[in-house]
């Protein structure tokens, strides 16, 4: 299935459907061009924030000193989405700890300001020495041992991100009095339940646009949120996604139920090269190795746009900006699907979760990649 929009008048090579994505909500176009037409001799200020859920392993320092890495530049495990991020635009946000964090909501008052005075010195002094491209990254203080099924913990990261966002907007609001300012959100796992729960609570959001990779975040939370978008929310899943409940957007299911709700929302399935076990490619988009190759295609309502094969870096710059990913060799494959495009499992559980990943493989959803290509 194409896109109806024609994309030769747009861009003499042909990038595949993603041309149609990028036209269609996954950047606000015509608002910040028509701005930019007023502006021109005023740069786009571009910010834009990431999180990637839960943290996985040893314990990230910033997390046992969170004041000390505050405003700071990325550090340790964390490294910049945006590759092309200067150390100046690079703001470390990490979640206190438990102990620190504010419980009553007047000391949350506080931490607004506090976040709203430093997000403010830091932008300025990157804008003072001629960046424009910012990444402002939060860091949950949470992982699946330490507090992901403990209802809780999970409030305290919700408390956290709304109080981020809240923050981040009201730094916006002075911001664009220098010029043209664009905010997007890609959040990945966790990151997803934490911005979805923050915007439906507030009932606005600072951001122009919104990217969930692999969300834990709920359907009807997740509809909640669009709507106050106004449809500027795209959906990655991935093949080799770890389990997820039938009502959340992390499962292919529920993010196809969600563009059936609300047609703007945009439904991106992933597909990376090689074995992917359950898990093994959680919010491959965000982390994964840039050159590896990886098959993509945008799920319109009633079918699927023609595949593209491209990499995990493309479609990460994409999701990212908004522009569209050139296609590997320049040529869009379309997959095949057999018995050696799924891994061995001796009981059986992986094949399962793939299935119920990608739906019957002799159906129109199915996607992987064909025997002789399954191993990077």
């Amino acid at each position: 299935m194409k896109s109806n929009l024609s994309m030769q008048r747009l861009c003499p090579r042909r990038f595949g459907p993603f041309i149609g994505v990028a036209i269609v909500g996954l950047t606000t176009l015509p608002a910040w061009l028509s701005e930019a037409s007023t502006a021109e001799r005023r740069p786009v200020i571009r910010i834009t924030w990431t999180d990637t859920g839960v943290y996985v392993g040893q314990r990230p320092k910033h997390l046992d000193d969170h004041n000390r890495f505050m405003f700071q530049p990325f550090a340790g495990a964390v490294t910049p989405l945006k590759a092309d991020v200067p150390r100046a635009g690079q703001i470390l946000i990490p979640m206190p700890d438990n102990d620190r964090l504010p419980k009553t909501q007047q000391q949350w008052d506080r931490f607004r300001v506090q976040l709203e005075q430093g997000l403010s010195a830091r932008l300025e002094r990157g804008l003072s020495q001629g960046v424009t491209d910012f990444e402002i990254r939060t860091v949950e203080n949470i992982n699946i041992t330490g507090g992901y099924w403990a209802p809780w913990q999970q409030a305290r990261v919700v408390q956290f991100g709304q109080t981020f966002l809240e923050a981040l907007g009201n730094v916006r609001e002075p911001l664009a009095r220098r010029g043209p300012v664009e905010i997007r959100g890609l959040v990945g796992s966790n990151g997803g339940f934490l911005a979805t729960e923050s915007i439906a609570r507030l009932g606005t959001s600072p951001l122009d646009h919104l990217t969930i990779v692999d969300g834990r975040a709920y359907v009807d939370r997740t509809l909640s949120t669009a709507r106050i978008m106004q449809g500027k929310l795209t959906l990655v899943n991935t093949g080799g996604d770890a389990w997820a409940l039938t009502d959340m957007v992390a499962h292919h299911g529920g993010a196809k139920a969600l563009k059936g709700a609300d047609p703007r929302i945009h439904v991106i399935y992933l597909d990376p090269q090689g074995w992917n076990f359950p898990a093994g490619a959680h919010i491959a988009a965000m982390t994964m190795d840039r050159n590896r190759p990886v098959v993509a295609k945008e799920f319109l309502g009633n079918g699927y746009s023609e595949p593209v094969k491209t990499t995990i870096g493309n479609v990460r710059d994409f999701l990212l900006s908004g522009e569209p990913p050139e296609q590997l060799n320049g040529v869009s494959l379309q997959m095949q699907i057999s018995e050696a495009s799924f891994a061995p499992d001796s009981s059986g559980q992986s094949r399962a979760l793939k299935d119920a990943l990608l739906k019957p493989r002799s159906g129109n959803d199915a996607l992987a990649w064909p025997a002789g290509e399954a191993k990077p």
